[in-house]
C-alpha cells in the first residue's frame, strides 16, 4: 500500500514524524518531527550542561525531578534544569526518596551515605546534597555514565 506521503513526495516519511492531518485539502501532507516531552518540558538527550547544580560547603546540590512508581529505576537524564530520575518504589513513607539516594549514589560512584535529601521530601521536585563532589565533577560523572 502506498502512503499519502509516498504518493506526493515519492519517499517514505522519516521515522519520528507525524502527519499534519489538517492539510487534507488535496495538498501535500506536512511531516514534522515530534520532540520528546514530559509535562511541557523537553527532555534533552545527552547534555548535562543545563542542570542546576549549586556549590555547597560539603559538596554539590542537585535539583531532581522524581517519578515514583515507574517500571524501573534509572537516571533518565536532564529535564530542563533538573535531573529526571525514575524509581519503581512508591511515594510512601520515604521509600522513593531512599531509592533515589541509592540510585544517585550508584550513578555518581559515591557511597549512599554521601547523598542526602535536603528539600522536597513530599514533592516530586527535590534537592539532594552530594558530599565530596563539586558541581562540575557531578556533571562530568553524570555525562560519563
Amino acid at each position: 500500500m502506498v502512503s499519502p506521503h509516498s504518493a506526493v513526495h515519492g519517499t517514505e516519511r522519516p521515522s519520528g514524524c507525524q502527519v499534519d492531518k489538517t492539510a487534507l485539502s488535496g495538498t501535500a501532507n506536512v511531516a514534522r518531527p515530534r520532540p520528546a516531552r514530559y509535562h511541557g518540558a523537553t527532555v534533552a538527550e545527552g547534555t548535562f550542561g543545563q542542570l542546576h547544580l549549586t556549590a555547597h560547603a560539603e559538596g554539590a546540590l542537585i535539583d531532581v525531578k522524581v517519578v515514583p512508581g515507574s517500571s524501573r529505576d534509572r537516571v533518565a537524564g536532564p529535564l530542563g534544569a533538573r535531573l529526571k530520575v525514575t524509581v519503581s518504589r512508591p511515594a510512601e513513607k520515604g521509600a522513593a526518596n531512599k531509592a533515589v539516594v541509592h540510585l544517585l549514589a550508584e550513578a555518581l560512584g559515591v557511597p549512599a551515605r554521601d547523598v542526602r535529601l535536603t528539600s522536597g521530601p513530599a514533592r516530586p521536585e527535590k534537592t539532594f546534597l552530594v558530599r565530596g563532589l563539586g558541581p562540575e565533577e557531578v556533571r562530568r560523572r553524570l555525562a560519563a555514565r
